[in-house]
Parts: structure tokens; C-alpha cells; sequence
């Protein structure tokens, strides 16, 4: 696979030139010469508002806007994105591919973990049901799996997936200490290691207005690029849903994040160690 033909949020350079092919080529120069002119315009990578406004004084954006989602289906066949979990068996993934959440089997997962643990001796088997119990038909867990853009984001941002294990765990765990009126959620950190996942995502599981959205950050993004003269692009907040499993034909590579922010201890540096 040709790397130009893989959307790669923090590699403006690379797909800025094909991404504002969109732009009409009579009107292409013009917003350069804008954007260049005023740069202090352009104060944040994510104002989709500010591009609309600029582009909107040479051109009509709404066309624009209606085609993003097209465009970005004939330019990109791939869509880097990544996923954070903290998997007891990380070769699994490179065997079975990322799965959507099965709360059958994490529900089984919990209560090994929980009933019986000496670390735990008053919970029990009711207090287990009772959290399972609580947490059934909860909206948007089961048969989902998550994928965000930007991999710096989601360390910054959703750390609690890399430290603590998926949310459905971590609510299952907040039951329990609900009941008790005691924090065991610590102890999950001692389960699996934190795990960034890249994939290469095929840009049909994107609906347009999800490519839509895409476009809008990624033009802008571009624009600040030109105007502060920079081939780097900070984080961004966009995200995706699968109700589908990815195979693990399409994971691109994992790494383990040294510090990661952790947001139930006032975003004190995380940082894993082996318990072997």
C-alpha cells in the first residue's frame, strides 16, 4: 500500500497538497495569498469556522463542503487511526484483530478477577451480579469499539482506557465500590499492560458525515500549517465508532506509552511498571 494513499493526521505535509485538491484550481491561489496575509487569523489548528469564513470571501464553501466527503473517498484508501486498551495478551490482537466489546466474556473476565480475590474477601457474588446487573443494555458498550486520530490526543485526554482497561470494566469496578465504599479500580492497573494500537482503517467504515467532519478539520488544519509556516499539526479531538471487529490484517503497529496523564488522580504521570 502506497503510503500517500493513507490519511496520517500528523503528516499534514504529506497530504496537504492532495487533500486541498478540492479547492478549484482558480481559486487555489487566491486562498494561499489569504491565508499567508493575515496568519494571525489562524490561532487554532481545529476553527473550522475560520476557514469557512476565509474561504467563503473567494469561493463557495457550501459547494465545498457538500464534496469533502467524495473527495476523501477518491484520494484516501486508509485512514490512520488508533485505539488505547490495556490487553493481558497483546498477540492476540495480531491473531483475532480489534474486537468490539462482548460483555458476556467481560463480565466472565470480572468476576474471576473479583469473586474470591483475598485483595477483596468482602466481595461477593451478589455485589458481582448486582454491578453486571446495573450495567446491562448500558448505551453504546456492547458490540462497540472505539478509534480516536490522534494517538497524543487520546494519551492526553482518555488515559483512564490505557490505566484502567476499557470503560465497560472500569463501570463494572465503580459499581463495586459503590457497594462496599471502598476503591478497588486501582487494582486494575495490575491487569494487562497500556497499549496504543495503530490501524490503517479502510476509509469505508466512515460515513460522510464522519469524512465530512474529517475534511473540515483536516483544510483547516492545513491553512495553519501555511500560515505559521510549520509541518506540524497538534492534537485533535475527532473520533469513531465500529459496530463491527477490525481484522488484524490492518493494525499498523502498538507501542507503550512511558506517561500517561491519569485523570481520577489530578492527571499525575502514569507510568507502567512489570509487576514480575
Amino acid at each position: 500500500m502506497q503510503e500517500d494513499s493513507t490519511f496520517i493526521w500528523k503528516a499534514v505535509s504529506r497530504w496537504g497538497e492532495s487533500m486541498t485538491s478540492i479547492v478549484p484550481s482558480n481559486n487555489r491561489e487566491n486562498l494561499v495569498q489569504a491565508i499567508e496575509q493575515d496568519p494571525a487569523r489562524f490561532r487554532y489548528i481545529d476553527d473550522v469556522i475560520c476557514f469557512r469564513e476565509v474561504y467563503s470571501e473567494i469561493g463557495d464553501y457550501d459547494k465545498l463542503q457538500r464534496r469533502l466527503a467524495t473527495h476523501l473517498r477518491g484520494v484516501f484508501l486508509l485512514i490512520r487511526m488508533f485505539h488505547c486498551c490495556r490487553p493481558a495478551d497483546i498477540q492476540s490482537y495480531y491473531d483475532s484483530g480489534l474486537l468490539v466489546l462482548d460483555s458476556s466474556k467481560a463480565n466472565d473476565d470480572f468476576r474471576a478477577a473479583f469473586i474470591g480475590n483475598p485483595e477483596f474477601p468482602e466481595i461477593t457474588a451478589a455485589h458481582v451480579e448486582a454491578a453486571i446487573e446495573e450495567m446491562a443494555g448500558s448505551y453504546r458498550r456492547n458490540g462497540f469499539i472505539y478509534f480516536g486520530l490522534d494517538d497524543r490526543y487520546l494519551i492526553d485526554n482518555c488515559g483512564n482506557y490505557l490505566i484502567y482497561g476499557s470503560e465497560y470494566v472500569q463501570s463494572l469496578a465503580a459499581c463495586i465500590e459503590r457497594q462496599i465504599g471502598r476503591s478497588v479500580k486501582p487494582s486494575l492497573r495490575r491487569r494487562g499492560v497500556p497499549t496504543v494500537f495503530a490501524v490503517d482503517m479502510p476509509v469505508e467504515h466512515f460515513t460522510d458525515d464522519e469524512l465530512t467532519t474529517l475534511g473540515e478539520v483536516a483544510l483547516q488544519a492545513w491553512a495553519y500549517s501555511i500560515a505559521h509556516n510549520t509541518g506540524e499539526v497538534g492534537g485533535i479531538d475527532f473520533a469513531i465508532h465500529l459496530e463491527q471487529n477490525l481484522g488484524p490484517e490492518f493494525i499498523s503497529s502498538h507501542y507503550h506509552p512511558e506517561c500517561i496523564p491519569d485523570p481520577f488522580s489530578q492527571r499525575v504521570c502514569y507510568r507502567y511498571t512489570n509487576p514480575s
